[in-house]
Parts: structure tokens; C-alpha cells; sequence
């Protein structure tokens, strides 16, 4: 029998989203996926050093457009690392998650039309980065009677 499971506890503590446009900021070390700008495929890893996509310390995302993959991430002692996004008042939600999620996905939800711009933030740990598939980079490869286990959280900061 073959089976793909997935596990996950989710707790609602009753948090409310704000326009994207607030701020975050993450224990990021340093590196970007730069990809074109018609499909988005991936070209190189950038470091985020005086770049536009340096969130290492908290500030506005701003006019910032946003839909890139991050690597390089730091991880505590205990293997964890964690994004949290707060409006100017300080209320905010953060997402942790583990080593076995080495790059993360950051989408600013960037449209043409007022009505829909910047209604969210999405936030995305991932185990390798896009299009691993075609490059093989850091992508999970389950044999018969494997498995793999990646853990994160969401959280009212």
C-alpha cells in the first residue's frame, strides 16, 4: 500500500491580518532567489546585504514588491526560525518553523487593482526552492517506505 501522510495540529488563538504593506522581519542571513521577470524562473541566489529584500531587521515592507524566495536562513539552538509581520500599532502573527524547511516563499500579493493590492501576505516554508524539479537543488527525494517530516507553527505576536 503506498501513502502519502501528512500531520498537522492547528490552533486558532483569533488573530487579524493587516494589509501587507506593515512590516516584518525574520532572522535571515542572507540569500534571495533571483528569478525573471516575466515567469519568475529562478537565475542565482543574491545575498539580501543592502538590497531591497534585507528584512533582517524589522521595517515597512513599503512599495517593496515582493514574490522571491529566501535560503541562508539562521535557525536557533533548537532549530527553529521564525518570520513575524506587525502594523505600525505592534499587533502582529508570526509563523516558526524547522531546518527541514531551508528557503521560504515571501508574496506581497502586489496587483494592479487598488481594490486588491496588498490584502495579504504569503508566507511559505519550503523544503527546496522553486523550479527544484528541473534543478534538483535541495529537493526531497522519498524512496519506497521513506519519509519526510517538516514542522511550523502560526502564532499572535
Amino acid at each position: 500500500m503506498h501513502r502519502l501522510e501528512r500531520q498537522q495540529r492547528p490552533t486558532h488563538p483569533t488573530a487579524q491580518v493587516r494589509p501587507a504593506d506593515r512590516g516584518a522581519g525574520t532572522r535571515r542571513k542572507g540569500l534571495f532567489l533571483e528569478v525573471t521577470p516575466d515567469r519568475l524562473l529562478p537565475v542565482t541566489t543574491r545575498t539580501v546585504h543592502g538590497h531591497q529584500f534585507d528584512f533582517r531587521a524589522p521595517r515597512a515592507i513599503g512599495a517593496t514588491q515582493i514574490d522571491h524566495a529566501f535560503t541562508d536562513l539562521e535557525f536557533d539552538d533548537g532549530g527553529r526560525t521564525q518570520l513575524i509581520a506587525r502594523d505600525p500599532g505592534g499587533t502582529g502573527v508570526g509563523m516558526a518553523w524547522d531546518r527541514a524547511c531551508p528557503w521560504l516563499q515571501v508574496h506581497a500579493a502586489d496587483k494592479p487593482a487598488p481594490a486588491a493590492n496588498r490584502l495579504g501576505l504569503a508566507v511559505e516554508p519550503m523544503t527546496c526552492p522553486p523550479d527544484a524539479f528541473n534543478s534538483g537543488q535541495d529537493l526531497v527525494q522519498l524512496g519506497p517506505g521513506s519519509s519526510h517530516q517538516a514542522g511550523w507553527s502560526i502564532f499572535v505576536a
